[in-house]
């Protein structure tokens, strides 16, 4: 996905909006069989992803049903444990397990 030029603002938006909706839909997917509030984390490997992500953080995790949300970079190494979901080639998201069924079982389904 390439950014529109930021001198189109209508069209800016709508690019940002389908991005945070794509997030929303993957962690959606993840959750899908639970209850509880999980706490993700969504690896941006684009400094404007990053900022995108951020500056919409709370519409995330509420559209989302998140306990908590934290944008991470590919230098970090606390995935472990979770369960991704690939959005495109810039966004990863990631669901922790812990607290709810096993990462072995979950990566089976």
């Amino acid at each position: 996905m390439v950014p529109p030029p930021l001198g189109w603002r209508n069209k800016r938006v709508e690019y940002d909006m389908d991005l945070v909706d794509s997030a929303v839909k993957s962690l959606r997917s993840l959750a899908n069989e639970r209850r509880e509030r999980q706490a993700a984390l969504v690896l941006c490997r684009d400094s404007e992803f990053a900022e995108i992500i951020k500056s919409h953080e709370l519409e995330i995790t509420t559209l989302a049903n998140l306990s908590s949300l934290r944008v991470i970079s590919e230098n970090d190494v606390t995935t472990a444990g979770c369960a991704v979901s690939v959005v495109n080639e810039n966004l990863s998201v990631y669901l922790e397990l812990q607290g709810t069924l096993s990462p072995k079982v979950e990566f089976e389904k």
